[in-house]
């Protein structure tokens, strides 16, 4: 039964901390396969989006980064789907948390990892009893600082930028050819997207739906950002008016004006300005 896996594997890690072999880790990760069988067999949507975050905490203890980065996308995006609100916020936060770490562990090599110590930092013994005891964490929800927010085509063509402040102004041309390389470079060559990556205190979002790649520069949490890109995502490709100017504006390499410029204007200025004032 679940239970009886669930309670396997807070012994296991037990055993784990106590004698440190990797093995155990092995083990428990036999366990999460099992686990999410018997969640999509009983269509146990909670169960399987908490089984994905464990999967992803047990890569990132072996640095196997874009496993990580998998799992992590599949359990946000099955919270989302599934209604499950305070899941996929804790998500987004775990999300956050390891996006803090990533660099200074992806330095380290193997033979200097002490695997005990890393399970400790990525609260891999709180997630596995949090789904023993069926807890729910609550996540302090902040508003992000927006920085700056560009709409590309998949050419990398820049047709709608917006500098949101006015002391810290990017270069949208670098940014907006760097957005695009990392992107088609994580798709091409990892075959997933990267869709959130820090550099240094700054966050961004790189989300594609076509024909428009959306790149999103932020400090602080990354919940609240995801679905306001998602909201002008949505509200852009509804209106085929914008769309055909777009269209057109990437074929010219020049960017909105005029009223199509104004409309996105305003739905930016209701979604990431008035939320944020």
């Amino acid at each position: 039964t679940v239970d009886a896996l669930l309670n396997q594997s807070e012994l296991l890690f037990f055993e784990f901390t106590t004698f440190g072999k990797k093995e155990t880790l092995n083990e428990i990760r036999v366990l999460t396969t099992k686990l999410t069988e018997l969640a999509k067999q009983n269509q146990s949507h909670w169960l399987l989006a908490e089984t994905y975050l464990l999967i992803s905490k047990l890569n990132l203890v072996e640095l196997k980064i874009d496993e990580t980065r998998k799992y992590l996308n599949l359990a946000q995006t099955f919270a989302e789907e599934k209604g499950f609100k305070l899941l996929a916020k804790r998500i987004s936060h775990e999300h956050d948390k390891i996006l803090d770490v990533l660099t200074e562990w992806e330095q380290i090599s193997e033979e200097e990892v002490d695997l005990i110590e890393r399970t400790k930092e990525v609260d891999l013994e709180k997630q596995i009893k949090a789904m023993t005891r069926h807890e729910e964490t609550k996540i302090q929800e902040e508003e992000e600082k927006p920085i700056q927010l560009m709409l590309l085509s998949s050419g990398g063509v820049t047709f709608y930028s917006r500098d949101f402040d006015p002391e810290f102004i990017l270069d949208e041309l670098l940014v907006g050819g760097l957005m695009t390389a990392i992107y088609s470079f994580s798709s091409e060559v990892f075959s997933q997207a990267l869709e959130r990556l820090k550099i240094g205190s700054y966050t961004v979002i790189i989300q594609r739906n076509e024909p428009i790649l959306f790149c999103y520069v932020y400090e602080g949490q990354s919940y609240g950002a995801l679905h306001k890109v998602n909201t002008l995502s949505s509200a852009i490709l509804e209106d085929k008016k914008i769309l055909d100017d777009i269209d057109k504006r990437t074929k010219t390499g020049t960017k909105l004006t005029g009223e199509y410029k104004k409309s996105v204007d305003h739905l930016i200025d209701d979604l990431f300005v008035a939320q944020t004032s």
